[in-house]
């Protein structure tokens, strides 16, 4: 049991770290060109924006408080935000005030996310899934600076929280329904069967792929597998992840087509975050049942070896 507990706190601290380098790539990627996408004479200007997004979504009022407090423009303050996001999520990674970083960094990303939906897509939504969770489940316990600094305040924040099984519980059944509801939408629509979909993802524009790959693609059947297989994947996840038989392959066989959609795609930020989504929920479990395999064949190499004897 304590082996096990402590597999599980090791992949809650590969969630925390990797959810905060993921943060601070996507803000520094953007840095560059952040008034571009978030300022008010960006690509969609302020006056665009505010018709287009939800009003409830408070990230202009934000920024315009920001700017009436500190006598700085609405640009400025629109940077403000996005160094104030770069560092809760230094904070994150380094499990500082872990539990109110997550907080902050959920309710940043919703006002991004939700003021600027011309920019958005699926990773973003998932990325706000993932913050939600790293709210409630044990993330600052270990090798962080709230353990260290073991502050009486600090340690009440941290204190209500699910345990560890409970939270993989929770985003094991989340992926369920994100898979599933995913396979049927694909199984319902023609262009996963007839490789329709995987053509048009392979060849959009903008997508660099070497000749090695473009010569193995030039096959329709390739294109219908991967289709097919896609479908095959997402439909039964929710059956297959909870077996240990088919717990291993079928976790396998997600990286997999999360790591075929970020190498071949170019969707590299999407393929993180699932891969890490689902190490989480079930790396753990996997683990286990991989060192149950492992100590049952070494408590049979005595018996055989008696049997020898005899």
């Amino acid at each position: 049991m304590k082996n096990k507990v402590n597999t599980e706190f090791d992949y809650f601290l590969l969630f925390r770290v990797s959810l905060g380098i993921l943060l601070i790539y996507k803000v520094g990627s953007l840095y560059p060109h952040w008034l571009d996408f978030f300022g008010v004479d960006g690509f969609f200007t302020r006056e665009i924006n505010e018709v287009t997004n939800d009003p409830l979504i408070p990230y202009w009022a934000l920024a315009d408080w920001i700017s009436n407090a500190f006598s700085i423009s609405v640009n400025q303050s629109s940077m403000v935000l996005m160094f104030t996001i770069l560092l809760f999520a230094v904070f994150l990674l380094a499990g500082f005030m872990t539990r109110f970083s997550s907080v902050c960094l959920l309710l940043l990303n919703i006002s991004l996310t939700g003021s600027f939906s011309d920019y958005i897509y699926g990773v973003d939504f998932f990325l706000s899934t993932l913050l939600f969770y790293s709210i409630f489940v044990p993330i600052g316990y270990k090798q962080s600076i709230d353990g260290l600094l073991n502050i009486s305040w600090l340690n009440k924040a941290n204190q209500w929280r699910l345990r560890a099984s409970e939270a993989r519980l929770m985003m094991g059944a989340h992926l369920c329904i994100v898979y599933l509801t995913g396979g049927v939408t694909k199984a319902f629509g023609p262009t996963w069967w007839n490789g329709g979909a995987i053509w048009t993802a392979l060849n959009r524009p903008g997508l660099d792929m070497s000749l090695s790959l473009v010569e193995i693609f030039d096959y329709k059947i390739i294109y219908v597998l991967l289709g097919v297989s896609t479908i095959f994947v997402e439909l039964l996840y929710p059956i297959a992840i909870w077996f240990k038989k088919t717990r291993k392959i079928w976790l396998l066989l997600t990286l997999g087509m999360h790591l075929f959609i970020g190498m071949v795609l170019e969707l590299y930020f999407f393929a993180t975050v699932m891969m890490l989504f689902n190490v989480v929920a079930f790396g753990g479990e996997m683990k286990n049942d991989f060192s149950e395999v492992m100590g049952s064949l070494k408590s049979e190499k005595p018996s055989l070896a008696k049997q020898t004897l005899k």
